[in-house]
C-alpha cells in the first residue's frame, strides 16, 4: 500500500511492486492521476482519499486490510512542502494540514490496521 501513489515517486513504487510480483495498493487525493493510472496500471488497486482526514484513512485502511492477502506493506510516501515565511506571517491552518499530510496522519492508523492482518 503506497500512499499518494497516484505519480511520481508513489507511482514507480505501487509499478515496482507489481512487478516483483506483488498485489499493490495505492490511494492519493488526485482524481486526474488516479484516472490515469487506472487506465495505464489497472492491475494496481487505487482509491481516493485525503490522507489528512482521519475518517478517510480509517476507511481506506479497512478495505486494504480486507483484501485477499491483507496488507503487509505501508509506504508513506504522502507529503506537502507547506508554507515558507516568518512564523508569524504562517496561517496556523496550513500548518496544520502540511503537518497532518506529511507526518502524522496514516502513521498511527498504519500500526493499528497492519497488525491484525500481518498476524499468521
Amino acid at each position: 500500500m503506497v500512499t499518494a501513489g497516484g505519480a511520481g515517486i508513489g507511482r514507480e513504487i505501487s509499478e515496482t511492486q507489481v512487478s516483483h510480483g506483488a498485489s499493490a495498493q495505492m490511494c492519493d487525493v488526485f482524481g486526474k492521476a488516479l484516472e490515469t493510472l487506472e487506465r495505464e496500471c489497472p492491475q494496481i488497486d487505487s482509491k481516493q482519499a485525503e490522507v489528512s482526514d482521519p475518517a478517510q484513512v480509517d476507511r481506506y485502511f479497512s478495505e486494504a486490510v480486507g483484501t485477499p492477502g491483507g496488507l503487509d506493506l505501508q509506504v508513506n510516501n504522502a507529503g506537502i512542502a507547506g508554507p515558507t515565511a516568518c512564523e508569524e506571517e504562517i496561517d496556523p491552518g496550513e500548518r496544520d494540514r502540511t503537518v497532518a499530510v506529511s507526518s502524522t496522519a496514516p502513521g498511527p492508523r498504519c500500526v493499528v490496521c497492519e497488525s491484525p492482518a500481518t498476524q499468521p
